[in-house]
Formats: C-alpha cells, structure tokens, sequence
C-alpha cells in the first residue's frame, strides 16, 4: 500500500492491492483480490472528513460491488470525538453468508470520551440493511482503563453490546444446511454479550508520539459471555514496525473459541509513504 502525504499525519491520500482467504467447512477456500483507496483530509482543525473505497474480486460467492466508508471526525470538546459513518460491506460470516452473496448498508454513529488520563469511554450505534431483507440495530460501550503507562501499557478492557435483527434466526434445524437458510449468518433478537479483558502493549523504541518512528508489539486476552449463557475465549496479537519515516510493516492475528463459534483471523499489511 501507498501512502501520499495531504498534510499532517491525519491528512494522506493511499491505495493498495490486497490478498484475501476465507476458509470454511461448509465451502471450498476462497480466493479474492482487493483493490483499496482511502483518502482523510481536515476542513478545520476540528473535523476531519475521510472516505474509503474498496473492490473486491473472488473465484465465487461474492459479487464484485463496490464497498466503502464515507464519513466525518469532530472534535466537540478537547476529549470528547464524534464519527458518523456511512458504510457497505459483504457479510462475512460463515460459508452461508458468503454463496448467498450477502452484503450489508447501513450507518455507524460513534463517539469517544477521555474522561482522563487513565479511562475512556467509546460507544457506538449502527443501524444495517441487509441485502436479504433484514435488519439490525446494534448498540455497543466499550471501556478502557489505563493501568499502567508507556511503554509498558496494560489497559482493562471491559465492553457491553446489544443486538437486535427484525427477522431473526437462532441455530440451524436439524438436517437442514446453512447454506441454504434464510438469514444464513447469525441473527438473534435481544442479544447481548459482556467482555472481559487485559491488553499489554510493549514499545521497544525511545520515541512514542504520534507521527514517529515506532516499534511495538500488542498482546490481548479475554473471557465473553453471551444472554444465551455461552462462554468465549479472545485473543488477539499484532506487531508495528516503521522501518523509516516511509516504510511501516504491520501483522495481527485473532481468535475467538467457544463451543458455538470459532474463528480466526490472520493479515499483514506494507505502507510506503511519498513526500
């Protein structure tokens, strides 16, 4: 990926090629390409404006449409953010989700607060219409507490999220296929989960503001559990090295483990950044 400074550090123009693999049980791996362009650029020093865009190619499954993120960043007070956003992604869920060539639109109303240097808090409302005529409202508070400071960070992370679809699907019937369901992703009313967890982020370099020269590397575990009674294991690792003021490599991986759902998630990412 590209990078084309616009101004500060928040203002640039990139693009990009990217590498996708799903697999699944129920369907052979699938293979798509993505070709990706993001631009951020302040009106005024208190907001900032972005828009992304995004087209992605697979051997089957899903339709190649565009997919983006259009939306606006203000700074109401020194520590508190508001981020409207409006979004269309494919539903990337299970094999069903992906031969049903299902995607979503909908809107994404975020919002940070620093309540000081130790805790912030981040909510957010999204409403989504998906393309197989259903609908989900979703409610997410997020709270972060800073234990201990750079650059050995540990932060307790402790998050509560509520969804709700107009047309919902709880499981699969027996001898049924989800791939031939309706609604093939998961789709419950009422539901809610609360997560538990602890973040360790270690820098191994002197320098730690932003817009320097970084190299750091970020360690995540945590327990969930659902209205439904279900328990889940998290875990997530990344590594950020910025080989100059041009160059930054990146790699991540999560998953999550219980008895009704599993997934794992692997990327990497090279951005090259021009005067």
């Amino acid at each position: 990926m590209g990078r084309l400074s616009l101004g500060d550090e928040d203002e640039y123009i990139e693009g990009g090629y990217g590498y996708i693999l799903y697999n699944s049980p129920l369907i052979p791996a699938l293979q798509g390409n993505m070709a990706r362009m993001r631009a951020q650029k302040k009106i005024n020093p208190q907001l900032l404006a972005f828009a992304e865009l995004r087209v992605e190619e697979f051997q089957f499954g899903f339709s190649t449409r565009p997919l983006f993120d259009v939306g606006l960043q203000a700074t109401i007070l020194p520590n508190l953010t508001f981020k409207p956003t409006v979004f269309m992604e494919n539903v990337v869920q299970n094999g069903g989700s992906i031969m049903q060539n299902i995607y979503r639109i909908g809107v994404n109303l975020e919002s940070q607060y620093r309540a000081n240097e130790w805790w912030t808090i981040d909510s957010l409302y999204r409403v989504a219409d998906y393309s197989d005529d259903n609908l989900l409202n979703e409610f997410g508070f997020h709270n972060a507490f800073r234990v201990n400071l750079a650059p050995h960070q540990i932060r307790i992370l402790a998050d509560y999220d509520f969804l709700n679809f107009r047309d919902p699907r709880f499981g699969v019937p027996a001898g049924a296929s989800i791939l031939e369901l309706t609604h093939p992703y998961f789709a419950p009313t009422g539901f809610s989960y609360a997560t538990l967890g602890a973040e360790w982020k270690h820098w191994l370099t002197r320098d730690m503001f932003k817009g320097a020269d970084q190299l750091w590397y970020l360690l995540y575990a945590g327990g969930r559990v659902d209205s439904q009674d279900e328990a889940y294991f998290l875990f997530r690792g990344s590594l950020q090295y910025d080989v100059n003021s041009r160059i930054t490599v990146s790699v991540g991986t999560s998953l999550i483990r219980s008895s009704v759902y599993n997934n794992i998630d692997v990327g990497a990412q090279l951005v090259i950044r021009f005067p």
